[in-house]
């Protein structure tokens, strides 16, 4: 895996160095007035290195500072320290490469269709309870249409496996061992 950038410690020059390499449109990373948006242009940077497989991991973003997080690692105090392995699925072709989600002040940058280590209390708070309505349409017998709100899951997605995170630190071990 090539090394990961942290485009949010760049300065503005070398943050428009990307902007040529990858012939960005100047509406990817502009304003409404035409000043440049930082933000918006690392998230598009983040995106470009998620699809290039430059980030195969979870990222955790805490005080402003990105890092690539692997399970060996606790994620902070107050954590119950169980592990799921999953995966995120595309619901549509407007989804990112990557899942968001934050929970008490730590941030997680999830790539989807690759397997995965988080936290078992993103599953429980955050995920399960990201629903969004979708209209389904319904024909009755008389042949008349009519559409029915039906909830469903905002971020597909697939548990793999759960452990404790000592046990996924030795199988980490394991596995990274040179």
């Amino acid at each position: 895996m090539a090394d990961k950038v942290e485009y949010h410690k760049m300065k503005d020059e070398a943050l428009l160095g990307y902007v040529e390499k990858y012939d960005l449109d100047k509406d990817d990373y502009t304003t409404e007035k035409g000043t440049l948006n930082r933000k918006k242009l690392c998230n598009i940077l983040k995106m470009i290195d998620i699809q290039a497989g430059k980030i195969a991991e979870t990222m955790v973003v805490t005080d402003n500072e990105v890092k690539e997080h692997n399970p060996t690692e606790k994620l902070a105090k107050g954590l119950s320290g169980i592990m799921c392995e999953i995966t995120f699925y595309n619901g549509d072709e407007n989804d990112l490469p990557y899942v968001q989600m934050a929970l008490n002040g730590i941030a997680l940058v999830v790539p989807r269709e690759n397997k995965c280590w988080i936290p078992k209390e993103f599953v429980d708070g955050v995920l399960q309870n990201a629903i969004a309505t979708k209209m389904k349409m319904d024909v009755d017998r008389d042949g008349k249409i009519r559409y029915i709100p039906k909830n469903v899951p905002r971020v597909p997605y697939h548990v793999h496996d759960i452990k404790h995170i000592d046990q996924v630190r030795k199988e980490w071990d394991a596995k990274n061992k040179k």
